[in-house]
């Protein structure tokens, strides 16, 4: 006799790692000038956080780096008193410098929210967003997928001894691999936490201590789930 069920299973982690997504950038019509304020942008960032955190240089990794030309479009008219056409033309407007990293280390809401302080203190601050996940992801996902597994074996057991069969044994299984990240729902971002005019970027630059005291007291991120659907096909004997 054959038995079709579907095995399921969910499981929660708490955070154990903090990764932070920076993006520095400048803009200059000088090229030399975009990439030494693109440059220092990066170095300031790094030396404040060797000097106020155990992390080190070689705990940041460039994701990617490039300078380009920004055009804008110019508008045109072309024409005579009784036929006007409008017209756009590309003209440079200046250089972009981008540096993209990221920074991760074991979760501690201490060092973030450090960084997240130190940040605000800074000239050309980095725009950042926070995540949070796990570590050992493929042996989190081959647990789920056993739990999954062994659901459906109890299952299918249970229906065959209600039918008077004494085993089971599974023949095929139908599944989708687990493709997403695993991270937490919460995050944290500079668009959120950057003041917009200079008088609040004074008042978050002197109560620096205010903030990281804040989100160290308030913040939890939430747990990362895990869920897996498995259908298996078993013969009962």
């Amino acid at each position: 006799m054959e038995i079709i069920v579907e095995g399921n299973a969910s499981s929660s982690y708490s955070p154990e790692r903090v990764v932070i997504e920076l993006t520095f950038e400048a803009k200059s019509k000088d090229y030399e000038k975009v990439v030494e304020l693109g440059t220092k942008s990066v170095l300031d960032f790094m030396e404040s956080l060797t000097k106020h955190t155990k992390l080190t240089k070689d705990d940041m990794k460039t994701l990617s780096f490039k300078v380009r030309e920004v055009f804008k479009q110019v508008k045109k008219e072309k024409g005579n008193k009784t036929e006007w056409k409008t017209e756009f033309e590309n003209v440079f407007d200046c250089f972009e410098f981008t540096q993209r990293a990221t920074l991760e280390f074991d979760y501690s809401l201490e060092i973030m929210s450090k960084i997240i302080a130190l940040v605000t203190k800074l000239k050309q601050p980095p725009y950042y967003t926070v995540y949070f996940d796990i570590k050992d992801k493929e042996a989190r996902k081959n647990d789920i997928l056993a739990k999954s597994c062994k659901k459906a074996n109890e299952r299918a057991l249970a229906i065959a001894k209600s039918l008077g069969y004494k085993t089971v044994k599974c023949t095929k299984t139908d599944f989708e691999p687990i493709y997403a990240d695993l991270r937490s729902k919460s995050n944290l971002n500079s668009k959120d936490m950057y003041a917009r005019s200079a008088s609040m970027a004074m008042c978050l630059q002197e109560d620096n201590e205010q903030i990281q005291q804040a989100i160290e007291k308030t913040f939890t991120p939430e747990d990362i789930v895990i869920n897996q659907n498995i259908y298996c096909l078993f013969i009962a004997e």
